[in-house]
């Protein structure tokens, strides 16, 4: 019982402000209860009661769980998941309480009211979606009371139920007030999932496109590459309060917080950050951080949004931004099959030209349905000319590529411009006006001039979810040719 009251009091001190009072007391009474043994009837059960009984008598679906009421007028239709949604509703809750700091004592007896709206009027007419709620397209939050609009796409549908119900816990038990680019990309992050053996699984950066049909973060991300419209984080930290209302800035946003809070470089920091108050001094601390190097941070950044895809890992695909020196002779670097873009420590100078020659294998996992003459699954192998049995973005399987790290973009006069040489097209077909790879050349042996001043970088030619089962290296030799 004393256990209780001291976790309960640390956590609304930690917690507590003015602004907050009202909530904090919310929290305050709940615990006492529970410490006393005693059970009393609060304004906001009656509340949830009358809800209940005000959508059953309009005969409204009705489903309950230990921290959701879910109201609908969908019809039920067999099959079609609605009725699994408290279930999965109260797993995610159990992994939004470790993601947010909060202790499940004070979770437990948390609930909020969610309606699953077809007919808007509908729930006008019986009070369930009162005229004091603002106009919105797909949902909306206001404390323990969330709706959304059915959609067409289960995962979608799933997804946005989620997104809703992560600012019903943290802007309840959180008191979250923080700035847009944090507030609705957490959210994001936190309703990615998937249906794993009829459980919800939270999944940060999906693995396959299969498992988000029709949320498009990704490849949002990908397209504003192309057109010269990416962001940096300064930008996405700048996002106004209302952003959201704009489809793309859900990408930017959840980008944003999904590397803070995954990338080895930074999730101490935010985890740390996130135990504190989730207020609009947020961003400020975030940056005043000593365990943040805003440079490196903007770069990183960068370097996420020009490479990410289904499935990236940052423990396989972080960049690690090497000292530098120019190649005046040649050099050997070692490039590892199971990581992303690699620092070969050489700086170039535009104009500069150099031969380069891998040496080495390397294994690129294996194909199950295939097996060897022991009966294993048949593992591919491959040198630095890749494979041709499988193609990720338009080259070989395994192939090596050099690039080069741009970090400014002297030719742009605006967002996107026309270069003044095509090779910088060959890419990503457009000249991108962020910093990002610029890819040299590719395979087991070439001669490139450098495009610009920039820091070399190499890595084998793989779909990031799949790094991690690769081994083995290359052996590749830089030699320096007579400059144009």
């Amino acid at each position: 019982m004393n256990s209780y009251f001291f976790t309960t009091l640390r956590f609304v001190i930690s917690h507590f402000s003015a602004r907050r009072i009202c909530r904090t007391v919310d929290v305050v009474v709940i615990s006492l209860v529970a410490l006393l043994g005693g059970s009393i009837t609060r304004a906001a059960d009656l509340t949830i009661q009358e809800t209940i009984a005000t959508a059953t008598r309009a005969k409204m679906r009705v489903l309950e769980s230990r921290h959701l009421v879910l109201i609908t007028d969908r019809p039920e239709r067999r099959g079609d998941g609605i009725e699994e949604f408290p279930g999965y509703f109260d797993e995610a809750v159990e992994q939004w309480c470790k993601r947010l700091s909060i202790d499940t004592v004070i979770a437990q007896p948390w609930k909020t009211v969610g309606c699953l709206i077809v007919d808007r009027n509908r729930f006008r007419s019986i009070g369930l979606l009162p005229d004091s709620i603002p106009p919105f397209k797909n949902g909306y939050c206001n404390l323990d009371r969330f709706w959304l609009m059915d959609q067409s796409s289960p995962y979608y549908r799933r997804h946005l139920f989620l997104h809703e119900g992560v600012h019903s816990i943290a802007t309840t038990l959180r008191h979250a007030e923080t700035d847009a680019w944090y507030t609705e990309g957490l959210a994001e992050l936190l309703s990615t999932h998937r249906i794993e053996d009829g459980h919800c699984v939270l999944t940060p950066i999906p693995e396959s496109s299969a498992d988000v049909q029709q949320l498009g973060r990704i490849e949002a991300l990908r397209e504003a590459r192309l057109s010269g419209k990416a962001k940096s984080i300064e930008e996405v930290f700048a996002s106004p309060p209302d952003s959201h209302f704009h489809v793309s800035s859900y990408a930017w946003n959840w980008a944003a917080v999904a590397m803070l809070t995954e990338h080895p470089r930074y999730a101490a920091a935010m985890a740390k950050l996130q135990q504190g108050p989730l207020d609009q001094s947020f961003t400020a601390r975030l940056l005043a951080s000593a365990d943040i190097n805003q440079e490196i941070l903007v770069r990183d950044f960068d370097a996420f949004s020009d490479d990410v895809d289904y499935g990236y890992q940052f423990s396989h695909s972080a960049v690690e931004w090497l000292a530098e020196e120019s190649l005046t002779d040649q050099k050997t670097v070692v490039v590892n099959s199971s990581r992303g873009w690699q620092s070969a420590g050489i700086f170039l100078s535009r104009g500069d030209r150099v031969r380069f020659t891998a040496k080495g294998r390397f294994t690129l996992g294996s194909i199950s349905p295939e097996i060897d003459q022991s009966g294993s699954p048949l593992t591919l192998t491959s040198e630095a000319d890749g494979i041709t049995l499988e193609w990720y973005r338009g080259r070989p399987l395994g192939r090596l590529l050099v690039s080069q790290w741009i970090d400014h973009a002297p030719l742009v006069s605006s967002r996107v411009a026309k270069p003044k040489d095509d090779r910088l097209k060959k890419d990503h077909g457009h000249f991108d006006a962020r910093p990002g790879f610029f890819i040299l050349e590719t395979g087991q042996s070439a001669e490139f001039v450098a495009a610009f001043d920039g820091p070399l970088f190499c890595k084998m030619n793989d779909f990031p979810r799949s790094l991690a089962d690769n081994a083995g290296t290359l052996d590749v030799t830089f030699k320096r040719l007579d400059s144009q």
